[in-house]
C-alpha cells in the first residue's frame, strides 16, 4: 500500500473533526461575581481551560459527550457532563467550608480511579486537627484512632494484619511501629509523592551503626533508616488533598511495594489563614497565603509552621521542635505551558536540650534540617504525534546532625577501638568521663524525569499514552560516626567471651552513589464492551536499581455495570530497591579482651579485634505481587464499596545469621611488682563469630476484605453515617532458621539449628462516624464508635527442638526426628513445651468513642475541639502467655483532648 495513502488515512481518522465551542461563565456562589483564572480540566481529553477577567470560557472540542471539571482554589468543585455544544453555561462555585449544604470528613473513594484509592479532602484534613501528615492517615480505613506521640516514629503501614502488644490492645502512640522485619517491609514499601515528585529516606544514615545490631533493622531512636518516612517529619501547611493508592498504582510511579501516598499542596490565590492547634503534649502555629502576582505572572503560595512537642514537661531532654517553610510558584497559559515551582525548607530548631541530677548530666542534640527543591514544566502542542510534554527535576538535601552524651562516673574502662585486626594494648576511659555518640549524615538526592503524552479518539474510543523515563542519583556526603579524642566514643560492653563492637565511619568515603533509572510506558483506554461504559489502565514499567533490572507490569480495569454499579479488579508487579545502608552495611568489629591487669603500679589491657569487610551489593529489590477486585454500588442515598485484595511479598529484606570459627591467639605473662607484666604468645584457641547481613529473605501473603458505606446527608436529622469495616490476614511464612549457641564449651554441639515458623496475624475492625452538620450555621459535629473484633496471632508448628546442629569445625548434622529431644542437644533448646499452634488473642469485642466538633464564623474563625477515648472507656482483657498463664491487660489510652481555632483573613 502506498505511504501516501496510509498517512491520509491516519490524519483523516484523527484530525478530520471539526471543533465545536462550549461557552459559560464561572459566577462565585455567594455574590456572584465572575471568578477569573478558575481552571477547567476537559475529560476525557487532555485539555484543560482557565476562566478570563470576566469569569468566561470558550472551549473547543471535537466529541461529545465530555465531562467539564471546575475548580478554583479555597472553592468546592463542580463536575458537569456535556451532551451538546452549549453557549449559555452558568456554573456557581462555592466556598469550600463548613456552611455547603454537605461536607466530606472522612476518606472517600476516588471516583475516576480504576483502582482502590482513597481521597482525603481539604475539609477532612482540617476537622481532624492533626498537627501532621501521620495524624492524618488515622482516617484510613482498618487504621485506629490515638493521640500520636511526637517523640516516637510514625511510620505508615498498608494493608497488612501485623500487630504489636500495644496495637493489639489500642494502647500505641499514633500509627504503629515496631522493629519486626515483616512490618518494616511494609512501612519501607510505602512509597510518597510531593506535587508528584518522589520523595524517600533510602539514603538517610541516621543512626548508622553498622553491623552492630544487623544491618537490616539498624534501629535507634527516632531512626527510620530501613523503614520508610517518619511522617510526624512533613507539615499539613498548604495540602489540599492527600489520595492513599493501597491497589494497583500508575506504572508512572515506582519503588513501592506497599502503597502510594500522593500528596497535593495549594496553588492559587487564598486568603492569609492562621491556624493554631493544642494537642496532648504539644502546640503548633501555621500561617498561609496564596498570591495573584501582577501582570498575569502566576501565583505566589508561601506558608510557615512552627510545632513543638514535649514528651514530659518534667524533663528537658525530650523536646521537638520543627519549623518548615515552604512555597511555589505556578504559572499557566491554557494549551501553552504550565510551570510549577516547588520549594520547602524544614528544620529542628531547638535540637540541644540538657538534663542534670545531682549526680549525672546529660546531653542530647538532634540538629536536622531539609531542603527541597523541585520545578514541572509540561509544554503543549498542536500536532499528530503529541499533547504534551513534561519535564520535572528535583534536588532534596537534608542535614542531620545527632549528638547523645553522657557523663559518666563509672571509668576506669577499656577501650576497643582497633580498626584493623591485631592484638593490642587498650588505654583506659578515666574515672568520670564524657561518653558521646554523634552522626553526622547528609543525603543528597537527585530525581529527574522526561514524558510524553498524546490523547486520540480511534473507532469510538478513546486512548490516553504516556510514554517517560526517569533518572535518579543519591549520595551521602556526611563524615558520619565521629568523636573527639577528648570525648570517647560511648562505649559498649567487652568480655573475655567476645563482643560486636562500633567503629567510626566516614558516609561520604566509604558509601558510594546510588544510581536508579527507570522507564514506563502506561495506556488508558475509555471505551464500551457489550454496551457497557469500560475504563483500563495498562501500563508497563522498567526499572534499574545499581544493576538489577526488573520488569512490573500492571493492569487496573472498571466496568459500568449501569449508573449505579461498578465491577473493578487489577493485578500487578511493584519492587523497591534496598536502602544504602543494606547495601553497603559497613565493617565488622568483633572485640574481645584478653587480660585485664591492674595494680596500684600498673595497669594493662590486652585485646584483640576481628574485622571482616561487608558489601552487599548482590542484594535484590524486594517484590510484590499484588491482585484486587471490587464492587461500587452507589445511588444518591449511600455510596457502597466493597474491596477484596491479595498481596504476596518476595525476596524482602531481613537480617541473616552468618557464623565463622576464627583463631583467637592466646598469651602468657610474666608478673613483676612495679611494671606491667610482660607477655609471649603461647598458641590459639577457636571462637566463634556471629554476625547478620540483610538478605532477601522474608516472604509473607496478605489478604482481606475492605468495606467503605458513605450515606447522603438525612436533611431530617441534618446527618449522613460513614462505615468501614477491615478483615485483614497476614501470613508470615519465615522461611529462615533460628539458632541457638551453646554455652557448654564442653559439648560437640556448638549450635543449634531451629527450623523457621509461620506465623498468621488476623484482624477485624471496624468503625462507624455519625456526621451531625447544620449548614446555615457552620457546625459539624462527628462521633465515632470503632470496634476491636479481633486481634488474633497464630504461631505454628512450635518446636523447642533442634533439628540439626554445627559441630566445633561449623560442620553441618542433620538430627533424625527421634533423636531430637536426646538430652545431647539440651543446651539448643528452647525454653517453654511442644505446640503445634500458639494463639495469642484478644478475649472480648471492645470499642473506642471519640469527639470531634467544629464551628465557623461568618468573619472567617473557626474553632475545633476534639476528645479521643471521649467516654475514658477502659475495659481490660486477659491475654494467654505462651507458658499458658494469664494476664489482666488495659485496652484502650486514657482519654486524651484538644482544639484548633482556625482564621481566615
Amino acid at each position: 500500500m502506498d505511504l501516501k495513502y496510509i498517512l491520509l488515512v491516519l490524519v483523516l481518522t484523527f484530525s478530520s473533526l471539526s471543533y465545536s465551542q462550549i461557552k459559560g461563565t464561572v459566577l462565585d456562589t455567594e455574590s456572584s461575581l465572575p471568578i477569573s483564572e478558575a481552571v477547567i480540566n476537559i475529560k476525557p481529553y487532555n485539555k484543560w481551560a482557565v476562566t478570563d477577567k470576566n469569569g468566561q470560557f470558550n472551549i473547543a472540542v471535537k466529541k461529545l459527550p465530555v465531562t467539564l471539571e471546575f475548580s478554583f482554589l479555597g472553592k468546592k468543585k463542580v463536575s458537569l457532563l456535556v451532551k451538546e455544544f452549549k453557549s449559555d453555561i452558568i456554573i456557581r462555585l462555592a466556598d469550600n467550608d463548613l456552611k455547603l449544604d454537605e461536607v466530606v470528613v472522612t476518606a472517600k473513594n476516588k471516583e475516576e480511579s480504576t483502582g482502590s484509592n482513597l481521597v482525603l479532602g481539604k475539609q477532612a484534613i482540617n476537622l481532624v486537627q492533626a498537627q501532621s501528615v501521620a495524624d492524618v492517615m488515622q482516617l484510613i480505613p482498618g487504621n485506629s484512632i490515638s493521640e500520636s506521640n511526637l517523640h516516637e516514629r510514625q511510620l505508615l503501614s498498608l494493608r497488612t494484619a501485623f500487630f504489636s502488644d500495644a496495637s493489639r490492645r489500642n494502647v500505641n502512640n499514633g500509627l504503629l511501629t515496631n522493629n519486626d522485619p515483616y512490618l518494616l517491609n511494609n512501612t519501607f514499601g510505602v512509597g510518597y509523592v510531593i506535587d508528584d515528585v518522589p520523595i524517600d529516606n533510602d539514603v538517610n544514615l541516621s543512626g548508622f551503626r553498622g553491623l552492630k545490631y544487623g544491618g537490616f533493622n539498624n534501629i535507634t531512636e527516632n531512626n527510620t533508616v530501613n523503614m520508610g518516612l517518619d511522617l510526624k517529619n512533613l507539615s499539613l501547611n498548604n495540602i489540599e488533598s492527600i489520595d492513599i493508592v493501597q491497589g494497583i498504582s500508575s506504572a508512572r510511579y515506582g519503588n513501592h511495594t506497599s502503597g502510594l501516598v500522593k500528596i497535593n499542596r495549594a496553588h492559587g490565590t487564598a486568603p492569609f489563614s492562621l491556624n493554631t492547634t493544642l494537642r496532648a503534649g504539644s502546640y503548633s502555629v501555621s500561617l498561609s497565603k496564596g498570591y495573584r502576582l501582577p501582570k498575569e505572572k502566576g501565583f505566589l503560595n508561601l506558608g510557615l509552621d512552627y510545632l513543638r512537642s514535649d514528651a514530659d514537661p518534667r524533663s528537658a531532654i525530650d523536646k521537638y521542635d520543627r519549623l518548615t517553610f515552604n512555597g511555589s510558584w505556578s504559572y499557566r497559559k491554557p494549551n501553552k505551558t504550565r510551570n510549577l515551582l516547588s520549594f520547602s525548607y524544614a528544620q529542628n530548631i531547638n535540637s540541644y536540650n540538657t538534663q542534670e541530677s545531682t549526680t549525672s548530666r546529660r546531653e542530647r542534640k538532634n540538629d536536622s534540617r531539609r531542603f527541597r527543591l523541585s520545578n514541572t514544566n509540561t509544554t503543549y502542542f498542536s500536532n499528530f504525534f503529541i499533547d504534551n510534554i513534561t519535564s520535572t527535576i528535583s534536588l532534596d538535601y537534608s542535614e542531620n546532625n545527632s549528638l547523645n552524651s553522657n557523663f559518666t562516673s563509672y571509668g576506669g574502662n577499656p577501650i576497643l577501638g582497633a580498626t584493623s585486626e591485631g592484638t593490642y594494648e587498650a588505654s583506659y576511659t578515666p574515672v568520670s568521663y564524657w561518653a558521646t555518640e554523634q552522626v553526622d549524615n547528609k543525603p543528597l538526592s537527585f530525581f529527574s524525569r522526561l514524558e510524553a503524552q498524546k490523547v486520540f479518539d480511534f473507532n469510538n474510543t478513546i486512548f490516553k499514552i504516556d510514554l517517560g523515563a526517569s533518572f535518579s542519583i543519591n549520595k551521602n556526603f556526611g563524615k558520619g560516626n565521629t568523636s573527639s579524642s577528648d570525648e570517647p566514643l560511648i562505649i559498649y560492653s567487652v568480655s573475655s567471651r567476645g563482643s560486636n563492637g562500633f567503629r567510626n565511619i566516614n558516609f561520604n568515603d566509604n558509601f558510594p552513589a546510588d544510581k536508579r533509572f527507570s522507564t514506563y510506558l502506561t495506556t488508558n483506554i475509555n471505551s464500551k464492551i457489550f454496551g457497557k461504559k469500560w475504563v483500563t489502565d495498562l501500563g508497563l514499567r522498567y526499572d534499574n536499581y545499581n544493576k538489577h533490572s526488573i520488569l512490573n507490569p500492571r493492569i487496573n480495569t472498571k466496568l459500568y455495570l449501569s449508573k449505579k454499579l461498578k465491577f473493578r479488579t487489577g493485578a500487578g508487579l511493584f519492587s523497591k530497591a534496598p536502602s544504602l545502608q543494606s547495601l553497603y552495611p559497613g565493617n565488622l568489629y568483633y572485640d574481645y579482651l584478653i587480660a585485664d591487669y591492674r595494680t596500684n603500679s600498673y595497669s594493662l589491657a590486652l585485646a584483640h579485634t576481628f574485622v571482616r569487610q561487608f558489601t552487599n551489593e548482590n542484594l535484590k529489590p524486594s517484590r510484590t505481587f499484588k491482585y484486587e477486585a471490587g464492587i461500587d454500588f452507589n445511588t444518591k442515598a449511600i455510596n457502597t464499596s466493597l474491596t477484596f485484595y491479595y498481596n504476596k511479598l518476595k525476596d524482602g529484606f531481613t537480617n541473616q545469621s552468618s557464623f565463622e570459627i576464627a583463631q583467637l591467639p592466646t598469651y602468657d605473662f610474666t608478673f613483676y611488682p612495679d611494671r606491667a607484666p610482660d607477655y609471649t604468645l603461647s598458641g590459639h584457641k577457636p571462637v566463634l563469630l556471629n554476625y547478620n547481613l540483610p538478605s532477601n529473605a522474608l516472604e509473607s501473603e496478605n489478604y482481606g476484605l475492605e468495606l467503605l458505606v458513605n450515606t447522603g446527608k438525612i436533611k431530617e436529622i441534618n446527618t449522613s453515617f460513614n462505615l468501614t469495616a477491615a478483615y485483614r490476614n497476614t501470613l508470615n511464612n519465615n522461611p529462615l532458621n533460628s539458632f541457638i549457641v551453646n554455652n557448654d564449651d564442653s559439648s560437640d554441639v556448638l549450635i543449634g539449628v531451629h527450623k523457621g515458623r509461620p506465623t498468621r496475624f488476623q484482624k477485624i475492625n471496624s468503625s462507624i462516624t455519625a456526621i451531625h452538620h447544620i449548614s446555615s450555621i457552620g457546625l459539624v459535629i462527628t462521633l465515632t464508635a470503632e470496634q476491636f473484633i479481633m486481634a488474633k496471632q497464630s504461631n505454628f508448628g512450635r518446636n523447642i527442638y533442634p533439628i540439626a546442629y554445627y559441630d566445633r569445625n561449623l560442620n553441618h548434622h542433620t538430627i533424625p526426628e527421634s533423636e531430637q529431644s536426646d538430652t545431647k542437644y539440651s543446651g539448643v533448646r528452647k525454653l517453654g513445651t511442644n505446640s503445634d499452634s500458639f494463639s495469642n488473642d484478644i478475649d472480648r469485642v471492645y470499642g473506642n468513642y471519640h469527639l470531634r466538633l467544629s464551628k465557623e464564623f461568618d468573619n472567617g474563625l473557626r474553632f475545633s475541639f476534639y476528645a479521643v477515648n471521649f467516654l475514658n472507656h477502659l475495659p481490660k482483657s486477659r491475654k494467654l502467655n505462651s507458658d499458658g498463664s494469664w494476664s489482666l491487660s488495659q485496652l484502650n489510652r486514657p482519654i486524651s483532648f484538644g482544639g484548633s481555632i482556625f482564621y481566615k483573613f
